[in-house]
């Protein structure tokens, strides 16, 4: 199996294994989608990693400027559902869109969990 085909699939995983997240990408901080599972018709994953890059790009900066540390995790919240966000390193994040029944904090488990498996490929 190539590189690409292990972040696919650990992408994959993460949204077939849940039924509240709707889709997700690991993008990098400039906003290049280095790979997505994004099922939900409309999801663009362009725009989504360009939107993913300037989420994380504004944590960052609202963080520094509070000097509250590095950025580990951003979450917005609509009445449609949630946007989740795991930094990963210092060039990459990890994104998924997820309903609003969701229970935040068991996913938030599972996304460090990819996150972490998406790191042992990347790095």
């Amino acid at each position: 199996m190539s590189r690409q085909e292990e972040l696919d699939k650990i992408l994959q995983d993460l949204v077939q294994g849940s039924t509240d997240v709707e889709g997700v990408a690991l993008f990098t901080l400039d906003g290049v989608i280095v790979s997505y599972y994004l099922p939900v018709g409309d999801l663009d994953p362009v725009r989504f990693g360009a939107l993913g890059a300037n989420l994380i790009g504004l944590s960052k900066r609202t963080l520094g400027e509070l000097k509250k540390g590095r950025v580990e995790e951003t979450i917005l919240k609509g009445e449609n559902g949630y946007v989740m966000l795991i930094d990963i390193a210092e060039n990459a994040a990890l994104m998924a869109v997820v309903t609003p029944e969701a229970n935040l904090g068991m996913l938030f488990v599972e996304m460090r969990g990819t996150a972490e498996k998406l790191k042992t490929i990347l790095f």
